[in-house]
């Protein structure tokens, strides 16, 4: 199993669960808004990569550097959607509150393991790093967690408009 989906196997289900109407069974388990609302999300942590790869260069950093860099938004980025997936009806913060070991060994072990290969000679040559600065690593998370904000808007969004407000 991947490590993704023990950890959401450990996750509470919904406080309103069972106030829910069922999921109409010929309904696809994967049905369309929730594929585009998966690509969308992706979509966006891509483009931050993206935009902090290019403005890294341009600014004249060099290319190891700036990989780095991107190589850290992707990581960041999709463990902040890890996060924010936890639920499709509770915003991201809320979900903090709630208590799931699994997910916390997952974040753990995928931040642990982006430091290993920025910061640990042998594993940033492999992946042709250079070791980025804190702030350039600041810099990084702050482009994956906005991608990511702008997704916990978009679904707060689509929350409002399903209640009708």
């Amino acid at each position: 199993k991947s490590a993704c989906s023990i950890a959401y196997e450990a996750e509470p289900a919904n406080p309103d669960i069972m106030r829910r109407r069922p999921r109409d069974p010929r309904e696809p388990l994967l049905g369309r808004q929730l594929l585009w609302f998966a690509l969308l999300q992706g979509s966006i942590v891509l483009l931050a990569t993206v935009v902090l790869y290019w403005a890294a260069l341009r600014f004249g950093l060099p290319e190891g550097r700036a990989r780095a860099m991107a190589f850290a938004v992707l990581v960041i980025g999709n463990t902040a959607l890890i996060l924010s997936n936890r639920s499709r009806t509770r915003g991201i913060i809320a979900t903090l509150a709630t208590p799931n070991r699994p997910l916390w060994f997952v974040i753990v072990g995928a931040l642990s393991g982006l430091l290993l290969a920025l910061y640990v000679p042998t594993l940033a040559d492999v992946f042709r790093f250079e070791a980025p600065a804190w702030r350039d690593l600041l810099l990084a998370t702050i482009a994956a967690l906005g991608g990511v904000a702008l997704t916990e808007i978009w679904k707060r969004m689509l929350r409002r408009g399903a209640q009708g407000i």
